[in-house]
């Protein structure tokens, strides 16, 4: 709504006495989500215009309500024709508002590369939506890139190849600390490899970033079996024992941990 705010600002600091009013309705019906009626009066306020200056605001105002409306494609072809006369006209400030409701369009329709291009062009990169979504892609992209890095390393673990699949969960977590995933499998590549204190500790972080993160709980109780410590195994039923029991069938049905913890029975799930 803020930036609907600076749009309609924009135009009316030099909207006409003609065109004023039809624009101030416009915005309430906006707020109002009543769209196809907003853009009914703008365009009307566009065909009184006598000032090119003022119709290119009125097109970007109008291919942002579009946007708001769902119609992302006649959205982006009403700015982007906007756009190219406000850079005809020299008119600087109207250009960076267009081309950043551009960015904001790619960045919500998925087109990651194409909105990075407009918010980094040296017309707008300064501005404080660029330097928002800047970082909003910047995070999309080590996110994806971390997803990578975790499914490479799935593919790992099918393979029986659990080293190779810690590397890779450690790489998707250099890019996105913040994985739960990959924190989980992690952990549990880590039990697979004989490494049950670092197991334990990377499924700790995992329910630190996923409270409910059952498989991490799981992991957890096969590693501490694992050492054949009977005061750890309890430490950790006291504080898992609510999210373990509420999910019983599920627990007793890994066989992992039923061989790993057969010995703890008297611990595990007592009541």
């Amino acid at each position: 709504m803020r930036s609907l705010l600076i749009i309609f600002l924009i135009i009316c600091s030099s909207a006409s006495a003609d065109t004023t009013e039809l624009i101030e309705n416009a915005k309430k019906e906006i707020s109002n989500t009543k769209y196809p009626e907003a853009i009914e009066l703008l365009e009307k306020a566009r065909s009184e215009s006598q000032s090119e200056q003022e119709k290119v605001k009125i097109d970007n105002a109008i291919g942002w309500t579009y946007f708001l409306m769902g119609d992302a494609v006649k959205s982006e072809r009403i700015l982007l024709e906007a756009h190219a006369k406000a850079k005809e006209l020299g008119d600087n400030k109207a250009s960076i508002i267009i081309s950043n409701n551009l960015g904001i369009i790619y960045y919500s329709t998925g087109q990651l590369q194409k909105s990075s291009e407009n918010f980094n062009h040296p017309e707008s990169r300064d501005s404080e939506t660029a330097n928002k979504y800047t970082q909003l892609i910047d995070k999309g992209n080590r996110e994806a890139l971390a997803n990578e890095h975790i499914t490479q390393g799935a593919l790992y673990r099918a393979k029986m190849d659990f080293s190779s699949a810690v590397n890779q969960y450690e790489l998707a977590l250099t890019e996105d600390p913040y994985n739960a995933r990959a924190w989980e499998y992690k952990g549990y590549a880590l039990y697979r490899l004989g490494q049950f204190n670092d197991s334990i500790t990377s499924s700790q972080k995992a329910l630190e970033i996923e409270s409910n993160n059952l498989n991490s709980m799981i992991n957890i109780f096969k590693a501490a079996c694992a050492l054949k410590n009977g005061s750890e195994i309890e430490k950790h039923w006291i504080s898992l024992k609510d999210s373990m029991t509420s999910n019983a069938n599920i627990v007793k049905a890994d066989i992992e941990l039923t061989r790993a913890c057969s010995s703890y029975s008297n611990i595990i799930f007592k009541e």
